[in-house]
């Protein structure tokens, strides 16, 4: 609400400040107007909603690259406790089967397509698509932690894949 504050200028002189409610701002802009109140209102509104979306965006994104790294982690244990070397291909074998189920391609080519930078992918994915992939990543680093071979885990995402598929509302010609 209204109230009566202070603020310190580069100066350092304590100036008289109002600490007014989103409302009261918006009803001193546009004084009397009340068309100009509600174009103002209705931007201020538009801009708050994109900064919504964008903060999820953010967050998704974030989540989704963290969530890469069970799976990643779990692929290095499984090849060195089998004593086997771990090399760059491996991880994007990896990620590359579950882009396949989802995208229908390896994500390098569905960017190339679609023209889109590799690091901002998870920008244009949909909801959906990204919850998909979470979901076949984790899965995928439980078979690995189980030590199934590639050939199997292949098999048993394929099949999941299907079902969570259906249940999110994504098509794809892949499965």
């Amino acid at each position: 609400s209204f109230g009566e504050s202070q603020y310190k200028d580069k100066s350092g002189k304590s100036n008289p400040m109002y600490v007014l409610t989103k409302s009261q701002s918006l009803f001193i802009v546009s004084g009397y107007n009340a068309e100009l109140r509600a174009m103002i209102q209705k931007r201020w509104e538009e801009l708050e909603t994109q900064a919504f979306e964008e903060a999820q965006r953010t967050f998704i994104r974030e989540r989704a690259r963290t969530g890469a790294v069970p799976m990643t982690n779990a692929l290095k244990a499984q090849r060195e406790d089998a004593g086997k070397e771990v090399k760059y291909y491996h991880y994007s074998t990896e990620h590359d089967m579950i882009d396949v189920m989802v995208l229908g391609m390896k994500a390098k080519k569905y960017c190339e397509i679609n023209d889109i930078e590799r690091d901002k992918l998870r920008d244009y994915l949909t909801k959906p698509q990204i919850d998909l992939i979470e979901f076949l990543q984790s899965r995928n680093t439980v078979m690995l932690e189980m030590d199934m071979n590639y050939q199997n885990r292949k098999k048993a995402l394929k099949l999941l894949f299907i079902k969570k598929s259906v249940k999110l509302g994504i098509s794809n010609d892949v499965a």
